[in-house]
């Protein structure tokens, strides 16, 4: 079956005929969709790859590497240089939910 299907593929008859009768008809009917389709189909292919290259490969072993690498003579030197400035960010949000609790002891 195998060897039947991929001799039917392959042969220039079967395979010319239907690309040569529907890509004919089509730019006849109607030729200014497939030039604007080209345009968008452009950039959307585009886009998706380098995503995907980002997150497999770039995305995760970079964070990584940038992590251990920034996090240890960046994270040293942030910690002894700016003890306060850590402590600070943190009362911010313990604010938000004081103010809730005052209205409903009274």
């Amino acid at each position: 079956m195998a060897k039947t299907r991929g001799a039917k593929s392959s042969s220039p008859s079967s395979h010319k005929r239907v690309p040569r009768g529907e890509p004919i008809l089509d730019p006849t009917s109607e030729p200014p969709r497939p030039k604007a389709v080209s345009p968008p189909v452009k950039p959307a292919p585009q886009k998706p790859p380098a995503r995907r290259y980002l997150t497999r490969l770039g995305g995760r072993p970079l964070q990584k590497r940038a992590r251990v690498e920034s996090s240890e003579p960046i994270d040293l030197t942030e910690q002894s240089l700016e003890p306060s400035p850590v402590p600070s960010p943190v009362p911010s949000p313990v604010p938000s939910p004081a103010p809730p609790a005052e209205p409903k002891e009274p």
